[in-house]
């Protein structure tokens, strides 16, 4: 069974003739051979069917691939020649499907855009469709004046003229 993030319904049929009524796991009674019961949560399920002299039997399913759970996770990223680059860190307990960054879909966690972006809007989805938004700055690896060699081989001389301090 593949897991979901939606409640579960399971279709209880009842093939005896004899029929008299049927228990559900929240103890209600029904008199129809054939029910509908929701579930929203992982567990045993069990279903007692009576007849008209009163012996029943007991049918459990399990269900167990209820998934309400957003994935978790966390991004980085830089940017400089024309590329980004991003990298998602997700984790979920039924696991990652996809991640969808700026509208275009990946399946791997490692992303690289052909242009520069400054911040990266990402959706994680996990198996069971849960979503996790997150919002990823990018950090730009372009040198800045500061970073340039050129800028830290010329010599400055510091000065104060009348508390005022310039570089010449």
């Amino acid at each position: 069974m593949n897991s979901e993030n939606q409640n579960v319904k399971i279709l209880v049929e009842v093939v005896d003739d004899d029929f008299s009524y049927l228990v559900l796991p929240n103890g209600n009674k029904v008199y129809n051979k054939s029910y509908t019961y929701t579930v929203s949560t992982n567990g045993t399920y069990s279903f007692s069917v009576y007849n008209k002299d009163g012996q029943s039997k007991t049918e459990s399913i399990v269900i167990n691939n209820i998934d309400k759970v957003s994935p978790t996770g966390s991004c980085s990223g830089s940017y400089e020649n024309g590329v980004s680059t991003i990298n998602i860190s997700a984790s979920d307990n039924v696991g990652i499907s996809k991640y969808v960054v700026e509208g275009e879909t990946y399946k791997n966690s490692y992303i690289t855009i052909n242009r520069e972006i400054e911040k990266a809007n990402i959706v994680v989805y996990d198996l069971a469709n849960n979503t996790q938004s997150m919002s990823c700055i990018l950090e730009n690896l372009k040198p800045t004046m500061q970073d340039d060699p050129i800028y830290q081989t010329e010599k400055y001389h510091d000065n104060t003229i009348n508390g005022i301090r310039y570089r010449i």
